[in-house]
């Protein structure tokens, strides 16, 4: 079993056709995946735009397990950069939320802060991954 998204995600990508990646997401049910499906996919979910293209964050290419962060950890933050969220308090500047997205970045290993960033930018960056091979993956989401 993975702690990692982006170990699931490596797996998907590895798989040979739509049924064996199917396969891989349902045999690696973690719920962090489930969270990251559901923001790449849910068009009603908007993010702030952090202007990622500026954004500096140093990037360390640690071992595997290592760091302390993974998604599955952070995913109770992810309402700081989404748009009108209720949760979020009503003065936090985008410079803050760039600032504390920078923070949680470095705090993660490199691949799965690549995830979360991706996650941000409603891109999956994984090859073959749709909203529809999700669907067919986890039927009950509601992407």
């Amino acid at each position: 079993m993975y702690n990692n998204v982006y170990e699931i995600l490596e797996d998907f990508e590895i798989g040979e056709d739509d049924y064996e990646r199917i396969d891989i997401l349902q045999r690696h049910n973690l719920p962090a995946l489930k969270i990251w499906l559901r923001y790449v996919f849910d068009k009603n979910i908007v993010f702030h735009n952090l202007d990622f293209a500026t954004l500096e964050w140093r990037r360390e290419d640690a071992p595997p397990g290592t760091k302390y962060n993974t998604f599955g950890n952070n995913e109770h933050l992810i309402y700081l950069f989404i748009k009108n969220h209720p949760k979020a308090a009503p003065g936090l500047t985008i410079q803050r939320r760039r600032q504390l997205l920078v923070n949680l970045l470095e705090s993660m290993e490199a691949k799965e802060a690549d995830v979360f960033l991706n996650m941000l930018k409603k891109k999956s960056g994984v090859k073959g991954l749709t909203k529809k091979i999700a669907k067919q993956a986890f039927p009950d989401m509601n992407l």
